[in-house]
């Protein structure tokens, strides 16, 4: 991706890129095809056969045709696990690694599911009368719910990328990370801990992929939760298959691999793809149209916290907020002077009124001075020199404190200052040389964006050049309170322009074209991200999933070892049957039949609720596109690199 980076071969290579996701999202399409055929093959097959609510062929029924029933459902699934080949060789070797993530789940299911089938072979008959079961419907389910997880990453990839390469301004989210200065920019504002952001402006993200495919919570769930669950499963198979031993004998190893599998299936969280990457996707498609891009959910992580954001004053203030309504000149200044002076002030300052003398010139910078240097006095205006002449542009209090005579008086200034407006006064060598009234509007898009900032608790700091601009103005314009506002005193524009300096090449995790609505979408949306990345950890339906199963599980079986120990212990037969322990299989088979089926549903829907209410280095080298796939399947770049 570095490549990419300057040069005539730039639209080329992003021309390439592009096509490179484009063919691997076809791709994983390809694959969701013939996963969806096979889970609808496969639950054709075992609704027609378990539940009788289908027409079932006589050549796919188990009580018949047994072995052809194990043959078809094993092709079935051999058929699945090689459309998805990258998913079950990088979950298993994630798993054998104690790396474990989503894929892990869905490649141990599969590969157990498969197993199940071709074992069975050798006692079919536990298969015909229906004492064990075979799990490959839920194995497959779990599948296709990962490569359309898949899907939506690479999808959010390519509108990414569409950003990032495109013409546009592209300014980098970053986090202040010397504390000293985020305390110094945030002094007097927040009770804790200060998490500042700010824009710097780049031409080029770094480690776009590296970022894109980077792992997300869920894997770290993952991690933990696989060997869980495969370590329930074995505890769980073992003790169905010892009970089973005494109705069933050698068969009973059979049934307890069957019990074992049915865990698996049940366990293998098939919407959990969905916790992160819906919202993900939601809020990919919300920042698009803002002109901003989360690269990946490591954007989350890294601004998960931002209480703070650092701008300038022009961002609240955009083209078309600042109108000149009357000009007042004074002594024998001519007009197009003026204009010229303080033009020249504020196109070097970066002042909200750059614009507006941009559009009375018609764009002609050719006519404007060079400005040798300027100061701003803090709350008063801009002090500078053009031409080896002092100018002053700013409020009165500005003029009165450099003894600039026949300033209009306080009540003067009132008459021409009626209706909101704002008065900014000129002096050019010491003399009062003109009145600029102008007028602020808000902007509608700015007012939205402070306001779900302060909802979410985040204070702006703002950096301003302009003696027009205050604390209570903001305020009163935007209906934001007062309290989730500073401004950046001039001792500190000097720290504050070194940390938002330009930089072409950039590491980020989160971009957007400079506009303050575009960061305030990014930084609430990372917000809505945490809580349900919180509600994900709570209610996982993995998690959920495998408590239910494995507490049904278990007190099946520790209710029958109670009456085994009670035969055992001579209690009277109208109280206990051998029956009773030779049933342990079917009901351990019954319970996970009736997990499997209610469950799933379940858990699906878990994630779909969540995805709802939630609403949302060095360089790489070149990457091809059958190393990106890699990439996509194994969530861990840096390993399918080397």
């Amino acid at each position: 991706f570095s490549s990419l980076s300057y040069g005539k071969y730039v639209c080329v290579e992003t021309a390439a890129v592009v096509s490179d996701i484009d063919r691997i999202k076809g791709t994983l399409t390809l694959r969701l095809i013939v996963v969806a055929v096979c889970l609808a093959v496969s639950a054709y097959i075992s609704l027609a056969n378990d539940l009788n609510i289908f027409p079932m062929f006589d050549l796919l029924n188990k009580r018949t045709q047994t072995n052809t029933y194990l043959f078809v459902n094993a092709i079935i699934g051999i058929l699945a696990a090689f459309s998805a080949y990258p998913v079950i060789s990088c979950g298993l070797s994630k798993l054998f690694s104690m790396k474990a993530d989503c894929d892990s789940l869905s490649a141990v299911a599969m590969v157990t599911g498969i197993a199940n089938c071709v074992i069975m072979f050798a006692n079919s008959n536990l298969i015909k009368g229906s004492i064990v079961h075979i799990y490959l419907t839920t194995a497959i389910l779990s599948l296709l719910f990962n490569t359309i997880g898949k899907l939506l990453i690479v999808t959010r990839t390519k509108r990414s990328f569409g950003f990032v390469s495109g013409s546009g301004d592209k300014y980098a989210l970053q986090k202040v990370e010397d504390e000293e200065t985020a305390q110094n920019f945030t002094r007097g504002t927040l009770r804790d801990f200060p998490n500042l952001v700010s824009m710097k402006k780049t031409e080029m993200l770094r480690d776009f992929l590296k970022i894109s495919y980077a792992p997300d919570s869920t894997d770290n769930f993952c991690r933990v939760f696989t060997p869980i669950i495969l370590a329930a499963g074995v505890i769980v198979g073992v003790l169905a298959g010892f009970v089973a031993k005494g109705e069933y004998g050698s068969a009973g190893a059979y049934v307890g691999f069957s019990v074992f599998t049915g865990c698996v299936a049940i366990c293998s969280a098939v919407s959990l793809m969905l916790v992160v990457n819906l919202p993900m996707e939601k809020a990919s498609k919300k920042n698009s149209e803002l002109q901003g891009a989360l690269l990946g959910y490591d954007a989350v992580e890294e601004l998960a916290d931002t209480n703070s954001v650092l701008i300038d004053a022009a961002q609240l203030f955009p083209q078309g907020s600042v109108t000149l309504s009357a000009i007042k000149v004074f002594s024998d200044t001519r007009i197009d002077e003026a204009i010229v002076e303080a033009a020249s002030l504020t196109n070097q300052s970066g002042s909200i009124l750059k614009n507006m003398f941009y559009d009375i010139i018609a764009g002609k910078t050719e006519l404007l001075d060079p400005v040798e240097s300027y100061i701003f006095e803090d709350s008063m205006g801009l002090c500078g020199w053009i031409n080896n002449k002092r100018v002053l542009l700013g409020s009165r209090e500005l003029m009165i404190n450099h003894s600039i005579e026949e300033v209009p008086s306080a009540a003067k200034e009132q008459e021409y200052t009626r209706g909101g407006r704002s008065a900014v006064y000129l002096s050019i060598s010491g003399e009062l040389s003109a009145m600029f009234i102008v007028e602020i509007s808000p902007s509608l898009e700015v007012k939205r964006a402070l306001t779900e900032l302060s909802k979410q608790g985040v204070y702006t700091v703002i950096k301003t050049v302009d003696s027009l601009i205050s604390i209570n103005l903001i305020s009163e314009l935007y209906g934001v309170s007062s309290e989730y506002f500073k401004l950046l005193p001039f001792r500190l524009y000097e720290k504050y322009e070194e940390t938002v300096s330009y930089e072409p090449k950039v590491t980020a995790t989160a971009a957007c074209s400079g506009k303050f609505a575009a960061l305030s979408s990014i930084i609430c949306v990372i917000s809505e991200l945490v809580f349900i990345g919180a509600l994900s950890k709570i209610l996982a339906e993995a998690m959920a999933a495998s408590a239910a199963y494995i507490l049904s599980a278990v007190i099946i079986l520790l209710a029958d070892a109670l009456v085994i120990l009670a035969v055992g212990c001579g209690l009277p037969k109208r109280f206990v049957t051998k029956k009773n322990a030779a049933d342990t299989a079917v009901r351990c088979s019954a319970a996970l039949k009736f997990f499997t089926v209610l469950l799933t549903p379940l858990s699906v829907l878990s994630s779909s609720v969540i995805s709802v209410f939630g609403g949302t280095s060095e360089d790489a080298d070149e990457v091809t596109e059958e190393e990106i796939l890699m990439m996509v399947d194994a969530g861990n770049v840096e390993e399918s690199q080397r």
